[in-house]
């Protein structure tokens, strides 16, 4: 499930303006943590920094 809400973060910044930079940003991140290529995303990083955003979305 998280890792799945991970590879969802395009739509779920599509529904929220706000989760949109942090969709960018964990992108970002995946890359630089990613030396072996694309598929080498760490999916748990990207899944903790969107259920944080998440949160705050959640209590605005």
């Amino acid at each position: 499930g998280t890792v799945w809400s991970a590879e969802k973060s395009d739509v779920v910044a599509d529904a929220k303006g706000e989760l949109m930079v942090v969709t960018l940003i964990e992108r970002r991140i995946g890359f630089d943590h990613a030396p072996e290529g694309r598929r080498s995303r760490r999916p748990r990083q990207h899944a903790q920094i969107i259920l944080n955003v998440s949160d705050r979305a959640g209590r605005t």
